[in-house]
């Protein structure tokens, strides 16, 4: 026996095979459970019931198309992959109660919502999303699908707090859509194109992005005439290496697109340079714990919000693992006259130097030329340093970053420029107080005079918090030792 019908459900048994031969097959009211092997071909299956592919069963699509057209609730349950999917669920139009719930599932070809709602679980595939007049896509909630063909919504999409992915070529959005989260991440050059007569919302997360060299184009389906696109206030946007053109993004946020290149007629974006980055790590000799690889933190309540340096940055607080303020300045050579930026960066206690407004950034540069820089790393009370060669810096976002390890004393410049705090480890020197670049008996008086006093003070040369006759010790052991940064 091939098949029978079992209830509600016509039911191909374990072992047994159906083959449509592409003929039309209706179930008319009843459901289908396949624990054997259905084979569709190039016409139609309609079922207006369950429809359940067990673990141990096999659906064939082929070309086929599956139509689900009860009035009732109906579900879809194991790994399907169907060629065409068609809802026509006529309990409403259209219906938010009554649906057609389906596991993770894949399409191939056409997801065709005509009427009722469609509810796919998160991971679910699609190709081409068609969501009709009277139709409803309504993913899990949080669910993350994915769209590999074009999207096509004239009914009603239902976010649910979940994201929609597009992963495929040359794909277009037609038809207004208000999306939750958005996202298209290319690395070969690509194409967007977007309804004119349309906007598309995003209310969480809008991630845009191309490569390098393959940049990820967004364009109207008719030239010269703006397509909308909107994100809500405050909302997070990864917008790089896109090139745009006829959009108009002013009912929400501006959009900043790094890395980016305006084809012209674009309202409410930004195309700011991107800032050049790389990663920088030194230790301090007077928080330095020999006892492991990093630094104490002991003045972090006193460290103040803004920088004591010319920039005077100000943040709204400090990172418990925050050491203290430095001072990062890039030259194009070695001349003190070849800067071209300085900006205040915290130190952690790995030693790691990084953007001071966002510690899991590292440092950034915004406008300047990408290229090779020497770089500058002065503290407040120790002697700065300064890389021994020019380093890449490289676009913010292209990673991996050049790492700049001044913790080694063979990559600093100058003879004797970082004191040997243990084997083969490093660090600037501390004691270094009234900023004349040697570290000098005057140094020492100042200790003197600050005796027993606490808080953020430039005499606390071992930034323990109090000033004592250990940082007149500092002082005296690096007595005459002086910065070998040029002038």
């Amino acid at each position: 026996m091939l098949s029978h019908v079992k209830g509600d459900l016509l039911e191909i048994c374990s072992n047994d095979t159906l083959i449509t031969n592409d003929h039309k097959l209706d179930i008319n009211s009843l459901g289908i459970s396949i624990y054997g092997t259905l084979i569709a071909g190039t016409d139609t299956i309609f079922c207006a019931g369950d429809w359940t592919l067990d673990r141990l069963g096999t659906f064939i699509d082929s070309t086929s198309t599956v139509v689900f057209d009860s009035d009732t609730l109906q579900v879809i349950t194991g790994k399907n992959i169907f060629h065409n999917l068609s809802i026509r669920n006529s309990a409403a139009s259209p219906a938010d109660t009554v649906d057609v719930d389906a596991d993770s599932l894949a399409v191939t070809n056409i997801l065709l919502i005509e009427d009722g709602q469609f509810q796919p679980a998160n991971g679910s595939q699609f190709a081409n999303i068609s969501i009709d007049t009277d139709g409803v896509l309504k993913p899990d909630s949080g669910a993350v699908i994915s769209a590999s063909g074009n999207w096509s919504n004239s009914g009603t999409f239902t976010h649910n707090n979940g994201k929609v992915d597009l992963d495929g070529y040359k794909q277009s959005l037609s038809g207004s859509t208000v999306f939750y989260k958005l996202n298209k991440i290319v690395t070969a050059e690509d194409t967007l194109t977007f309804d004119c007569h349309a906007t598309q919302s995003i209310l969480n997360e809008l991630t845009l992005q191309g490569a390098y060299g393959n940049l990820l184009a967004l364009r109207s389906d008719t030239t010269g005439v703006q397509f909308g696109i909107n994100l809500s206030s405050g909302e997070s946007q990864t917008l790089s290496y896109l090139d745009i053109k006829d959009s108009n993004a002013s009912g929400g946020d501006e959009l900043t697109a790094l890395r980016s290149t305006d084809s012209g007629n674009n309202l409410n974006w930004s195309f700011p340079a991107a800032a050049l980055c790389a990663n920088i790590n030194v230790w301090l000799e007077g928080p330095y714990d020999d006892a492991g690889d990093s630094m104490r933190t002991t003045i972090n309540d006193s460290i103040p919000l803004t920088s004591p340096y010319a920039d005077a940055l100000i943040v709204v607080s400090i990172p418990d693992n925050v050491v203290d303020w430095v001072l990062v300045e890039l030259r194009t050579d070695t001349t003190a006259a070849t800067k071209v930026i300085e900006k205040s960066m915290f130190l952690l206690d790995n030693g790691k130097i990084v953007k001071a407004q966002n510690i899991e950034t590292a440092p950034e540069f915004p406008d300047l030329t990408e290229g090779k820089y020497y770089t500058v790393v002065h503290h407040r009370n120790h002697l700065a340093i300064m890389s021994k060669t020019a380093q890449t810096y490289k676009p913010q976002g292209d990673t991996p970053y050049t790492d700049i390890n001044l913790k080694d004393s063979t990559n600093v410049y100058g003879t004797d420029a970082v004191k040997e705090v243990e084997p083969g480890v490093s660090a600037m020197y501390g004691g270094e107080g009234n900023s004349t670049g040697i570290i000098t008996v005057a140094d020492q008086s100042e200790a003197a005079n600050h005796r027993d006093e606490s808080g953020y003070l430039v005499t606390d040369y071992n930034l323990s918090g109090v000033t004592t006759v250990a940082d007149q010790s500092m002082c005296n052991n690096n007595r005459d030792s002086r910065t070998k940064v040029p002038n």
